[in-house]
């Protein structure tokens, strides 16, 4: 699923992101807390 959002995401913005650039955008901006939270929430025990 990443790869398909990273080949759109080029083709939106007519841009080629790096690998390094890639791993970033990814580690910042699609898989945060926030979203990890909301996969799988904590136990509120």
């Amino acid at each position: 699923m990443l790869a398909n959002v990273k080949v759109q995401l080029q083709r939106l913005n007519y841009m080629v992101f790096t690998e390094g650039e890639w791993d970033r955008f990814v580690e910042e901006y699609l898989i945060s807390p926030v979203t990890i939270w909301w996969i799988r929430p904590e136990n509120p025990r």
